[in-house]
């Protein structure tokens, strides 16, 4: 997975591992793209509920 920083004016590379449900078939590098992007959405939800109610906190 390859990513560009505007920052740093550079490409980076990166490796992710994951666990899908699907076959070698099924897992194409387009679905699997798709699906760590929307890990990654996730993510910074939970971030944003973190930080605003302190929920990691409790």
């Amino acid at each position: 997975m390859s990513a560009y920083r505007p920052q740093d004016r550079q490409n980076h590379r990166k490796t992710v591992c994951a666990v899908v449900g699907s076959t070698a078939a099924q897992a194409t590098p387009v679905l699997l793209v798709q699906l760590v992007r929307d890990h990654r959405k996730m993510e910074a939800l939970h971030h944003v509920c973190d930080t605003t109610f302190a929920a990691s906190r409790r």
